[in-house]
């Protein structure tokens, strides 16, 4: 490993244990995984009153859910808000690290928080509905008599359960497909929310972030599927995924161009505003 890489790496396990590893993050964390029951608290209740297990891929249909994304979505910009300011720690940090070693660890640790908390949801959405889990790659009867009958309402299931996505992907492609997707949105989110902090020097990218979640809400009401294409949180929900997406312009593969062409874009345009700085 190189002395460079090595000196990102480090920077990159200094910001997730300063930033990540708090008291504040941990009962805020139990406020969300609170939040996570209650949405799937109705599919306990209707698994124990009917006698069925389902797999453990609750996430796929939580993250397909504008409401519940917009918290999950949320909550990461709030953590991430701190990536960008500096404390005592940070400056004695970079002036030992330098500008461009800090930027790029940062960008590391932000990519690690997305990822870790992406992790962190699947778990816990899979975990709440513990004993009520069967671990086989079908959808069983749980799921699907959620999704086409009364019994979501019946037990006011607070999650929807888009029955689409039953009938494309089997449950463990579904969840990697939904993973896939929320890992790259909230990196999208955390990458664009550092450069604006960080060109603006104020909270300018976070204000972004919270715009393009209300956007979601608003698209998430409305019937401009047209609009869908331009939204990233929006293409984050598999369940917006059909043959008639299509029509609109956007599937699985363009989610994938939209969130990879805006990472490397943050990434490079982070690093070059970093350089300009070197050079004043």
């Amino acid at each position: 490993m190189s002395e460079g890489i090595r000196r990102i790496c480090a920077v990159a396990g200094y910001q997730v244990r300063e930033k990540l590893c708090s008291r504040k993050i941990f009962i805020t964390l139990l406020v969300l995984a609170a939040f996570i029951y209650l949405q799937e608290e109705g599919i306990r209740l209707f698994c124990r009153d009917a006698s069925v297990s389902v797999t453990p891929c609750a996430f796929v249909f939580l993250s397909s859910d504008w409401i519940a994304q917009m918290v999950l979505s949320a909550y990461f910009v709030w953590i991430m808000s701190s990536f960008s300011g500096r404390n005592a720690n940070d400056l004695f940090m970079i002036a030992r690290a330098g500008t461009k070693i800090w930027k790029a660890g940062t960008i590391l640790s932000i990519l690690c928080g997305a990822f870790l908390y992406t992790c962190l949801l699947i778990l816990i959405s899979g975990a709440v509905l513990f004993p009520y889990i069967d671990f086989v790659d079908s959808w069983g009867q749980g799921w699907p008599t959620l999704a086409l009958t009364t019994a979501k309402t019946v037990y006011a299931v607070a999650t929807d359960i888009p029955a689409v996505i039953m009938h494309l992907h089997t449950p463990l492609e579904a969840l990697l497909m939904a993973g896939l997707l929320q890992f790259l949105l909230l990196s999208w989110f955390g990458l664009v929310q550092y450069l604006l902090n960080d060109l603006c020097g104020n909270a300018a990218g976070s204000y972004v972030c919270v715009a393009f979640i209300l956007a979601d809400v608003f698209l998430a009401n409305t019937s401009l599927e047209k609009l869908f294409r331009f939204s990233p949180v929006t293409l984050s929900e598999l369940g917006n995924y059909s043959a008639a997406s299509l029509k609109y312009g956007y599937d699985f593969a363009y989610a994938l161009r939209f969130y990879l062409i805006g990472i490397v874009a943050f990434i490079i345009a982070e690093l070059l505003i970093g350089r300009k700085k070197d050079l004043a």
